[in-house]
This record gives structure tokens, sequence and C-alpha cells, in this order.
């Protein structure tokens, strides 16, 4: 999912790599791990790591352990600076896909 909104923001609203700024979420447990999993994310969705904020550590506690710990690489938050123009033209793309679905019913 991610890569798919990832290519939507690019190609389809036309914003450029360098305005997504993004930020990993993880449990804190993980935290040794952080380097890691942001080096993943980043070669996943070809953006550099000094476009991504710090860290949010989430504290829960931990009542059992799984064997693929080492497969866990949390939940990547993409936000676009100046993005408040962009929210109105997407909430405007939604109310005309929605009008137009409303027409052919």
């Amino acid at each position: 999912m991610i890569l798919l909104l990832v290519r939507w923001v690019i190609e389809c609203l036309n914003i450029p790599k360098e305005r997504l700024i993004l930020r990993v979420e993880i449990n804190e447990i993980h935290k040794e791990r952080l380097s890691i999993v942001e080096k993943y994310w980043s070669n996943l969705i070809k953006i550099p790591i000094n476009q991504f904020r710090k860290a949010s550590l989430k504290h829960s506690i931990v009542k059992k352990f799984y064997k693929n710990n080492s497969s866990y690489f949390g939940s990547l938050q993409l936000t676009v600076s100046k993005g408040t123009n962009l929210n109105y033209e997407i909430l405007g793309y939604i109310e005309g896909l929605a009008s137009a679905v409303g027409k052919n019913t």
C-alpha cells in the first residue's frame, strides 16, 4: 500500500519526492533495530533517509514474542510538506468521483 500511495502522490498529483516527509512508527522494543528499519523503508520507496523525521516509538506491553521478530518493520507515515492546498485538491477529486458515481447509478 505504501508503494501505491507514494507512486500516486508523485505521478498523479505531481508532487516532487523532495516534498515527502516520512516517519517510521515502531514498537519501542525494536529501537536497537531502528537504523535497519529506516534503511528498509528508504530502499523500498527510493527516498533518502535524510527526508525521515525522528522515529515514533510506540510503548506497549509485549505479552508474546514472535520468532520472526527481525522481519517487523513497523509502519511508515507519509506527509507532504506545504500540503494544505493539496488536501483541498484531493477532497475535490473525491467529491468529483462521488458525483460521477452518483450520476451513473
